[in-house]
């Protein structure tokens, strides 16, 4: 919403912080469309691209927009038309609010809610030093973040087990989104940001709804209704599924680690198909029928096991629960 005569304040930031990257929500009229052009010459005649660094997103829902919130690094705050609903949205997901109160009320909201938060180090008193705290902001990457990724990066892989060199080519939605995200991780760590990012196999422990489960989750609850599980397709998929207070466990070793750039597989290196974990639920639960066999579902992955040497090494980790020993125990509870 800046006006004309403050449309340099994305070039003065630019200038101090090249890799820098501004993301802007549509509105419902032509103000965004106006705005955009007018960006965009601005950019065009300082020989720089507006697409290179900035994401105009189309207007979204809610959670969408919550989302765009979480996944910024800073919210820059209109001048002189000051935010209120996306400051309170930032200060609940502990995002850095960069505002400059003018000497209108529409120009303080968001300096009225900091000051109230006695949250001052982010109120600039002129549009310098507004630049100034965006800027050092950006540079202060002074912190360490694990986050999860997926196998799904992988997609179908031939060679088993599946080192972190392999070629990563998802083939779901899912995966897709993964992928994207390791390759924000690149960009951090060009910038010296500690992050590591862990791979996670096949995760399964109590508390996964049905809505969100693994094959385990859904095999168990039909054992719990004394049918057979469903399996699609032959079976013969295999997967590798690991604990998870095992994988609890590789988050906090990451995090407390002196290792600062890793992108690591969190499995056990084993290798079992659905069809012999469906044998061994119907052994254990006594159960006499055979599993149910239906049409393979799309976007499924034939083969999945983890090298997980290298989580071993660098964050000396293990996993230490084993399969067939926790669905004895669930399943005699």
């Amino acid at each position: 919403k800046l006006l004309p005569q403050d449309d340099h304040i994305y070039l003065d930031i630019l200038k101090k912080q090249p890799n820098c990257c501004f993301w802007f929500i549509q509105g419902k009229n032509s103000i965004s469309s106006i705005f955009k052009e007018r960006i965009s010459k601005l950019f065009q005649n300082h020989n720089l691209s507006f697409d290179e660094y900035s994401i105009f997103h189309p207007r979204c829902t809610r959670n969408e927009y919550l989302g765009l919130i979480d996944q910024s690094d800073i919210i820059l705050d209109s001048l002189n038309w000051s935010g209120g609903n996306t400051s309170l949205e930032a200060i609940n997901l502990n995002k850095p609010i960069v505002t400059c109160p003018s000497e209108f009320l529409k120009g303080r909201v968001t300096y009225s809610i900091l000051k109230k938060l006695n949250i001052e180090e982010t109120i600039a008193s002129s549009k310098e030093e507004y630049v100034e705290i965006a800027v050092k902001l950006a540079k202060d990457n002074n912190f360490k973040v694990v986050y999860a990724s997926s196998s799904s990066v992988y997609g179908h892989q031939n060679e088993m087990p599946i080192h972190e060199s392999a070629e990563r080519n998802p083939i779901n939605p899912y995966g897709q989104t993964k992928l994207d995200i390791e390759h924000l991780f690149e960009k951090y760590t060009e910038l010296n940001t500690k992050i590591i990012g862990l791979r996670y196999f096949n995760v399964f422990g109590k508390g996964q709804t049905l809505e969100y489960a693994g094959v385990i989750t859904k095999f168990l609850d039909r054992i719990k209704q004394n049918k057979p599980p469903i399996i699609f397709g032959d079976g013969l998929q295999i997967r590798d599924f690991i604990f998870v207070e095992d994988v609890v466990k590789a988050n906090l070793l990451a995090m407390t680690s002196n290792v600062s750039n890793l992108l690591a597989n969190i499995g056990t290196g084993k290798a079992i198909s659905i069809l012999e974990l469906a044998s061994i639920i119907i052994k254990i639960s006594d159960m006499k029928s055979k599993p149910i066999f239906k049409e393979e579902l799309e976007g499924n992955i034939k083969k999945s096991q983890a090298d997980i040497t290298l989580a071993k090494n660098s964050l000396i980790w293990k996993p230490k629960k084993e399969l067939r020993n926790w669905l004895e125990e669930i399943l005699k509870e």
